[in-house]
């Protein structure tokens, strides 16, 4: 993923100071008051986290953008949509169905079957 940090005061990288950074990682940890953007299992930028004003994924799709695909991106579940979700799961519906009739992402609809207790631990 692609990320940009904008910092509060420039900072040391690659021997000149900059006030922004741009880094692509797969994944980020915070921890001792440092971020550290890790790529493969290696480090490939950090900053103490005082010095960070900004964390921007640009890659990340916006709500509006998710609502584009899945009208109810993010919007509260409601009983009658609970009632219709285990209805047509006892009906046999697969999940890809599911999504596309309450509007919703394959994950939204696993958790809101979890919730309501669809699944067995």
């Amino acid at each position: 993923m692609d990320i940009h940090l904008t910092f509060s005061k420039p900072q040391e990288h690659d021997g000149r100071p900059v006030c922004e950074l741009g880094l692509s990682a797969d994944r980020l940890v915070i921890g001792d008051g440092t971020l550290r953007a890790l790529d493969k299992g290696s480090v490939v930028g950090e900053a103490a986290l005082d010095d960070i004003a900004v964390i921007d994924l640009p890659g990340r799709r916006s709500v509006s953008t998710l609502r584009e695909r899945h009208p109810n991106a993010y919007r509260p579940w409601t009983s009658d949509e609970d009632t219709r979700l285990l209805a047509l799961l006892d009906q046999g519906e697969p999940l890809e169905s599911l999504t596309e009739r309450l509007g919703r992402g394959k994950n939204a609809v696993l958790g809101r079957l979890y919730k309501l207790g669809a699944f067995k631990t």
